[in-house]
């Protein structure tokens, strides 16, 4: 029974169970000219798990879509205020994902907390989204909405515990996920029987969502896909397979903001972003890597679900010790960056450039005015005859607090070869020079790159914190992105101590 939402109040009862042992059944394609003697019986709509047909999707989709209020198509305010229970001074920053294929992220606003540990911000979006709540080391995932009110209320780890608002996204995509844990539940406990398998697929149906946008909608969509999936995945059933593909990759639109879109199709496709092959087999033939990807990839039938594929196998190559040649790889995504099918595979394609790209790796780096803890005007490029580490960090962020201490060991120890600059983006220099009063053995250069974003974007600093490391010429011998400095001290010893 899935009930509508007016105001708060759950009102009206809308029964949409639909007994999928009856109704239409399945139904038939083929030659008609032939006499149907080549027709093809198929079993494509298969959302609530057993042979459901086209019409039911279609009476299944129609009942989402009445309750389904229209999404604001203009951008309205979202305003969230928060409550830490530490009660402390801290940074919050807001972040939206800018594809789910990549880390990427873009920040939406950065704000402190009172010394009470309360918060306001407000932003403005023309739909719901997920976005990422970042208080020191943690991350809390939240859906906003536009033309509504958050009330968030946060443990002592920074972790939200409750929040307080009219809109039931949050509710909802949590009733969602903590079914699908259900099903995982019930399908290794029954040994993947199908019955079982198949009931808790249709409990789905039997959820109170209330009011249900189109964001939500979606996200129940791929996650009943993703179940079913598993389901005619243990059965074998290729017929069931080819119509998830049809209903998912084929015939709807590509859910490119939508997390669950990718994880059914990470899931789909999983032998093809997992497949040693594509690390290297189209790498040790003489045809372009490119060319070969798409030849290897023509069981696909969908060409732009074909460049997410590639651009989803790439990024698995890329972090993969036997992910074939790397330059090759880099190749690959140019030739999807130069010829994309939709502006967020450009996206993609440009932020794994910037992620695992080495593009920046032996150039020089640009001149770059800083300011120092003096207020004055610092060129970066005039720093000459020594290495010099860019460390780019903020107050409040606890991995580069953490960090602190091995920076000064290596400004000590290595204080005749190497020049060890902490650049901070985010904070003025009267804010850097405060905090560093309660820590005077910090002795080496600080400079602040505030509202500087050119900076940022040219290191692709995408978290903190991230290390930069210029040889005696200024060439660019570390880049990107975010190092365990406790690893990668001992490589800035070795390359440091072994100029000579």
């Amino acid at each position: 029974m899935i009930k509508a939402y007016n105001n708060g109040v759950y009102d009206i009862a809308v029964p949409v169970y639909l007994d999928t042992t009856a109704l239409f059944g399945s139904f038939s394609t083929g030659d008609s000219t032939s006499g149907g003697s080549s027709a093809t019986s198929y079993h494509p709509y298969t959302l609530l798990g057993t042979n459901c047909a086209y019409m039911r999707l279609i009476l299944f989709l129609i009942i989402l879509s009445i309750l389904t209020s229209c999404d604001n198509s203009k951008s309205q305010k979202i305003f969230v205020k928060g409550d830490l229970e530490s009660k402390s001074e801290v940074f919050i920053e807001l972040k939206i994902r800018t594809d789910f294929i990549t880390p990427a992220g873009k920040t939406i606003t950065l704000i402190e907390s009172n010394e009470n540990g309360q918060f306001n911000l407000e932003i403005e979006a023309d739909r719901t989204q997920q976005y990422e709540l970042l208080i020191g080391e943690k991350s809390n995932k939240i859906y906003l909405s536009p033309g509504y009110h958050y009330s968030l209320q946060f443990d002592s780890e920074f972790e939200i515990v409750s929040i307080d608002s009219e809109d039931p996204t949050n509710h909802q995509i949590e009733l969602i996920d903590s079914k699908v844990m259900e099903f995982f539940s019930f399908y290794i406990k029954s040994s993947r029987d199908d019955q079982t398998t198949s009931d808790s697929i249709r409990s789905f149906t039997n959820l109170d969502f209330g009011h249900i946008n189109n964001y939500v909608k979606d996200y129940l969509k791929y996650s009943i896909g993703t179940l079913n999936f598993r389901r005619y995945k243990t059965k074998l059933d290729s017929a069931e397979l080819d119509s998830i593909e049809l209903i998912y990759f084929i015939k709807s639109p590509i859910g490119y903001a939508n997390p669950k879109y990718f994880t059914l199709l990470s899931w789909y496709y999983w032998e093809i972003f997992n497949s040693p092959d594509l690390g290297h087999v189209p790498f040790s033939r003489d045809a372009e890597p490119y060319e070969q990807y798409l030849k290897d990839l023509t069981f696909i039938p969908n060409d732009t679900v074909r460049q997410l594929a590639i651009l989803k196998a790439s990024r698995s190559a890329f972090r993969s010790p036997w992910g074939g040649d790397k330059n090759k790889i880099v190749k690959v995504v140019e030739e999807i960056q130069a010829n994309p099918l939709s502006p967020t595979i450009s996206q993609i394609s440009d932020n794994l450039l910037i992620k695992y790209g080495d593009e920046l790796l032996g150039k020089t780096a640009p001149s770059f005015h800083l300011v120092n803890l003096d207020s004055n005007i610092v060129d970066l490029s005039s720093i000459q005859d020594k290495y010099v580490l860019l460390d780019f960090w903020y107050i409040g962020c606890r991995p580069c607090m953490k960090a602190m201490p091995i920076k000064k060991l290596l400004s000590d120890s290595l204080q005749s070869k190497l020049f060890v600059i902490s650049i901070n983006p985010r904070n003025e220099v009267d804010k850097i020079k405060e905090w560093l009063l309660k820590y005077p053995d910090f002795d080496w250069t600080f400079l602040s790159a505030y509202k500087n974003q050119s900076i940022v974007d040219y290191f692709r600093v995408n978290g903190y914190p991230t290390y930069i490391l210029l040889d005696k010429t200024g060439k660019i011998v570390f880049a990107p992105s975010e190092f365990d400095l406790e690893i990668l001290k001992e490589d800035i010893f070795t390359i440091v101590q072994g100029s000579d």
